[in-house]
């Protein structure tokens, strides 16, 4: 009888020390979701309605200034870059890339910095500079985790090689 007490109490401190380490786990994936989300509206509008993307994504990398989320403004920098795309102005794209790099190089996010590096290889790709896109898509490969990550990058990069 005297021992159920402190089994008791013993299920209410792993208890809590369980919620203690799953909180910052579920804060940071609301933080991912939330962002998401928001990118993904803009997105749906690059097309039709440019401005209404913009002010989405403005949005977005307001809250992750504030939010301290750096992941959140590198994805800014990367729709904003499809939004030049799509106007045609591929120079002001190509800041937009080089800025994300620049955050995510600064912040040690290699997944986002590689996925950066894949779009501006493919941007570099379609403006006809195929060395240069080549060389952007090898750094990408060396910067993503996964092995099926690393096959597609290496397949565009074979796809430069058979075009040159």
């Amino acid at each position: 009888h005297t021992f159920s007490f402190f089994f008791r109490r013993a299920k209410i401190i792993v208890l809590c020390l369980i919620l203690f380490f799953i909180i910052p786990l579920y804060a940071q994936f609301t933080d991912t979701f939330f962002f998401i989300n928001i990118y993904a509206k803009g997105f749906q509008y690059i097309h039709s309605q440019p401005d209404s993307a913009t002010w989405f994504f403005e949005i977005a990398k307001k809250e992750s200034e504030n939010r301290k989320y750096f992941a959140g403004i590198v994805m800014y920098h990367n729709y904003s870059a499809a939004i030049q795309i799509s106007s045609g102005q591929s120079e002001k794209a190509l800041k937009h890339y080089d800025s994300a790099i620049a955050i995510a190089f600064n912040n040690n996010l290699n997944t986002e910095r590689g996925i950066t590096y894949m779009k501006k290889g493919t941007l570099s790709q379609f403006m006809g500079e195929y060395a240069l896109a080549a060389e952007y898509y090898l750094v990408a490969a060396s910067l993503l985790k996964t092995n099926e990550e690393r096959k597609y990058i290496i397949g565009l990069y074979k796809n430069i090689l058979s075009i040159s």
